[in-house]
């Protein structure tokens, strides 16, 4: 951290800077040493919560230690570059280490240090390739000032509104002057590149040839693409469109894949990614593993798995029960051939995708769309809401969460709710799925915990509503096109545990192929759906998403509904067991109408299948009790096998 002055305060004299030095990896305390793997930025969208703000300051702080690092070794590896370009390298420096300064302090604030987490050795990793390119110091400047630096004026950007939704003013502060200060370095390193590299007069051209593999345009930007700071740093519009327009440069890995890959897709498999930033278990780890080889089976042949941090996934065996296995997917939009297509599109998807140079996919990420508490203000504002239920469901910031007697205050505000809701309540982090890090609360039960409030607090808030007595659980799957078009693939039931965990879904089939639930809310979940989509297309979102939905015992003791509890804006497991379905149509194996359900896992002892009814086995192997589709001509022989296997699916 101590600056590059002499001890007066002077400037360094460099008119004799010595041998080249060669160093591959940098001297630190143990605690700072790089290894591989480590680190990961948190979406933007997730720093609503502290402890995702303190993983992403960790990540920035080692960003400009590795900078400074760099920098240095840049000086010692090459000696005699120009005095001058030496000059601008040692500010540069300079300034690297003030922004490490100011993360640093960031940190301390948050009762954080740097080395608290593993530090990844990702940027040394490009020492050889840097040290033995043909272009010397071009190649530096090419992937430090024109890659990494030029991708941060996006992410300073991006990061700062991220921070600024958390209440991190200070931070916010920060992230602008660091990138006002990018806009200078990128803008040296373009001018040195162009002066080192004078006999090449295309700017495209100058920058390909000294950016060291596997780095490339598709590196040096981040989302949404800022194009008013790289003309503040001077760059050329040639080269600004190139890597606006950018996913890799030939000869790389994403070139390679494609050529691979022309007829398929890669499916990214990041299930239950809305709660990355938590511990997942083994068993949910299997159960992801079991229905991302399924959502496999939806596409054509060519298309493979992947999945964050492991390689190519062994394709799933094609189930025999389904008879001979198919070529193409199961719907005109699902492929999209020699890209990448993630099963949730996060923040972490695309730069996982876009590090490993492969070509995203669909949406743009937008964590908003998964909050919880941007969810419940709509539908109140749209008129989603039952009046019943207007006054009992609320968002509740971090702030709220973390005030002395919250426990208290909630309960208390629980016991005032009108009797015929039993008093029950849930509190569910704004951001999340399948039922994780839910709070239950009762009148006479016991006090939430502080440590409980603060776990959701860090993630971003919570949403307060009413535990009822449940009808039927309901859900919309549907595909949003890039023109705002909505197509509703189908209606189900959803299949669940009392405590909301996924099991499967069920519905009824006409005799053209359309799924139904089979319920009189139909046609209200539908028109809640394509509201949603209205609010989805706004937010310039398009591809699949689902939307929950159920129906309750209201105050007068009829049946109510709450048509829109919650939008899902990625594939869905409801939209997996619509697929096998279809597929099991185009087979020949259901010809008329009837019913169907769709089982993650068959149940312990299934016995024998009524008249009429046929079990699908989907088998997979090392999986000992494999999903199910069930295909019935009654609907009331489907709903009473389910009702002995120990399945509801609401009222029959």
């Amino acid at each position: 951290m101590r600056p590059p002055l002499t001890a007066a305060g002077g400037e360094l004299d460099d008119t004799h800077p010595g041998p080249a030095v060669r160093l591959d990896q940098p001297a630190r305390d143990a605690e700072l040493r790089p290894r591989s793997g480590g680190e990961s930025l948190p979406p933007r969208g997730r720093l609503l919560t502290e402890a995702a703000q303190i993983v992403c300051l960790q990540r920035f702080a080692h960003h400009e230690l590795l900078a400074v690092e760099l920098f240095a070794w840049a000086l010692l590896t090459w000696p005699d570059m120009p005095l001058l370009l030496r000059r601008g390298m040692l500010a540069t420096l300079a300034d690297e280490q003030r922004h490490l300064g100011m993360y640093l302090g960031r940190l301390t604030a948050h009762g954080s240090h740097l080395g608290e987490a593993p530090l990844s050795d990702y940027l040394w990793r490009h020492v050889p390739a840097l040290r033995d390119h043909p272009a010397g110091p071009a190649s530096f400047l090419a992937a430090m000032g024109l890659t990494f630096e030029q991708a941060n004026l996006d992410f300073t950007l991006a990061y700062g509104e991220g921070f600024r939704a958390g209440g991190d003013d200070d931070t916010v502060s920060v992230l602008a002057r660091v990138h006002q200060d990018e806009i200078g370095h990128v803008r040296m390193a373009w001018r040195w590149l162009r002066r080192l590299r004078g006999q090449n007069t295309d700017p495209v051209a100058i920058y390909e040839e000294c950016v060291p593999l596997p780095l490339g345009a598709g590196r040096a930007k981040g989302h949404p693409f800022d194009t008013v700071s790289r003309r503040s740093a001077g760059l050329p519009e040639e080269l600004i469109e190139h890597v606006r327009r950018a996913g890799g440069g030939p000869g790389r890995k994403k070139a390679r894949w494609c050529e691979r890959q022309s007829n398929g897709a890669l499916l990214w498999a990041n299930l239950g990614a809305e709660d990355e930033a938590l511990e997942v278990p083994a068993q949910a780890r299997a159960a992801a593993n079991r229905v991302a080889g399924l959502w496999l089976l939806l596409h054509g042949s060519a298309s493979k798995l992947a999945g964050p941090g492991r390689e190519e996934w062994q394709p799933p065996r094609w189930p025999e029960t389904l008879g001979p296995c198919p070529d193409g997917p199961v719907w005109d939009w699902l492929e999209d051939k020699g890209r990448v297509v993630a099963w949730l599109p996060t923040e972490r998807a695309r730069r996982d995708v876009t590090d490993a140079d492969l070509p995203w996919a669909g949406a743009a990420p937008d964590p908003l769309l998964g909050d919880k508490g941007w969810i419940a203000r709509h539908t109140r504002r749209a008129g989603l809401l039952p009046e019943s239920l207007t006054s009992m469901i609320r968002v509740l910031t971090p702030e709220e969460l973390r005030r002395r007697h919250t426990g208290d205050r909630l309960l208390a505000e629980i016991r005032g709710w009108p009797k015929w809701t039993g008093g029950r309540a849930i509190l569910k982090p704004r951001h999340g799925s399948s039922g994780r890090g839910r709070i239950p609360l009762e009148p006479d039960g016991p006090i939430p915990s502080g440590r409980g409030l603060e776990r959701m607090a860090r993630r971003g808030g919570a949403v307060l509503e009413p535990w009822l007595k449940r009808i039927l659980d309901l859900s919309v799957q549907v595909y949003l096109e890039r023109d705002g078009t909505t197509r509703i693939l189908g209606t189900t039931r959803q299949l669940l545990t009392p405590a909301g965990i996924w099991l499967g879904n069920a519905g009824e089939l006409s005799a053209e192929g359309h799924s139904s639930s089979g319920s009189r809310w139909d046609d209200a979940i539908r028109q809640a759906a394509s509201t949603a989509a209205g609010w989805l297309a706004r937010r310039e979102y398009s591809g699949p998403f689902g939307v929950d939905a159920f129906s309750y015992i209201g105050g007068s003791g009829s049946e109510e509904l709450r048509p829109l509890v919650e939008i899902n804006p990625r594939f869905t497991t409801g939209m997996l067991a619509l697929g096998l379905l279809e597929r099991a149509r185009n087979a020949g194996l259901q010809a008329s109408a009837g019913a169907w359900a769709f089982l993650a896992s068959l149940p312990a002892r299934p016995g024998r299948a009524e008249e009429g009814v046929r079990l699908f086995h989907l088998d997979q192997p090392g999986v000992p009790r494999p999903p199910v589709l069930v295909l019935a001509d009654d609907v009331d022989a489907l709903y009473r096998l389910l009702l002995r296997w120990g399945v509801v699916a609401g009222s029959v």
